[in-house]
């Protein structure tokens, strides 16, 4: 039933339903939505951080053929040997692999992203010395140092923080470093696939051993000293327990040091050589060798600029020594790897 009033000359109908509703407040239910995480975790977070290591080493590929001048062949070796190491990844899932807490035991060590570069080249027979790759890294020619620069921006926040700090070592590594970590990847190679790498390119490596040393022509002993030595110059097969003197370039600078002690001492010794012809007629001055040894290393540590590549060996101390030009070149170091201007991308 309906009740009317009249309101100016018109009639208004009120239905029954409406009486009493007037300052009646009606909230609306909201609808619940989950709130996703931004971080993944677990096995998500581990998918992605392969797919993160993977865009770096192609990074790294790509700038050691365009840039440094490799075969073309070294970015397809490297797939082949990333696919057998995803593999043996892959069997090990729903173990510790899979926890964000032992992101740091994915791999061996750190420097692993570049053992699978440097097998490549030693596939090749066109085995590089470390000390090149230790310095493009120091440069920043090759991509090491604040990997997570390269990552792209949503990629990188999804990444739990232990996978920032796998991206992100701290310093450059050494040459030990390099020889412990490649010895490991031929071992597991070897192990796991049946992998075996030739050996190294030993001519090419002596023959600049001696130059980079300054050394007189010892080449012709060294390779007499191998014929008895018998070393090949090749990863054993077996290592079992890390031992230095497995690995081909300490057997090689072995060779180097023992050839150069025997031809030309460091004593003060007279000795007398059976003829002119005789190598050891050479006299060395070790004391001027040193000193010139000494500038050699010094070189580009001092002078009015830092020097590049020599920015990552600054320490607290140095500061209050250097020059506002070196403190200018530092602070646009350091502004270029560790201060994130624009969002990372490849």
């Amino acid at each position: 039933m309906a009740y009317g009033f009249a309101d100016k000359g018109r009639q208004v109908i009120a239905d029954d339903d409406d009486f009493g509703t007037q300052g009646r407040t009606i909230r609306q239910k909201k609808v619940t939505t989950e709130r996703l995480s931004k971080k993944y975790s677990g096995s998500e977070a581990y998918q992605l951080f392969l797919e993160v290591y993977q865009l770096i080493i192609w990074k790294q590929c790509h700038t050691l053929i365009h840039q440094k001048g490799l075969p073309a062949e070294l970015e397809l070796i490297v797939k082949d040997l990333w696919t057998l190491r995803l593999q043996k990844l892959f069997e090990r899932k729903d173990d510790n692999y899979q926890s964000d807490d032992t992101a740091s035991q994915l791999f061996s060590s750190q420097t692993e992203r570049t053992e699978l570069e440097d097998e490549e080249y030693t596939y090749h027979r066109r085995k590089l010395k470390d000390s090149p790759k230790c310095r493009w890294i120091a440069r920043d020619e090759v991509p090491f140092l604040r990997l997570s620069r390269l990552v792209p921006q949503d990629m990188k926040e999804r990444l739990p923080a232990v996978y920032h700090n796998v991206l992100d070592p701290k310093n450059a590594p050494t040459g030990d470093q390099f020889h412990r970590a490649i010895a490991n990847s031929a071992d597991l190679y070897f192990r796991e696939f049946g992998v075996t790498f030739p050996s190294i390119n030993s001519p090419l490596l002596l023959f600049s051993y001696i130059k980079q040393l300054a050394l007189p022509q010892i080449y012709p002993a060294v390779n007499r000293l191998n014929e008895m030595a018998g070393f090949k110059f090749s990863f054993p097969e077996k290592f079992g327990r890390f031992n230095r003197t497995c690995l081909p370039e300490v057997q090689l600078m072995s060779l180097v040091i023992m050839a150069t002690k025997l031809f030309y001492p460091f004593d003060d010794l007279k000795r007398y050589p059976h003829s002119l012809k005789d190598p050891a007629a050479q006299v060395m001055d070790w004391d001027a060798w040193t000193e010139a040894q000494k500038e050699f290393d010094l070189r580009g540590k001092s002078g009015v600029r830092i020097g590049k590549g020599h920015e990552i060996e600054v320490n607290e101390t140095d500061v209050f020594q250097m020059t506002p030009v070196q403190l200018d070149d530092y602070m646009d170091w350091y502004s270029k790897m560790w201060i994130d201007t624009k969002k990372g991308a490849f």
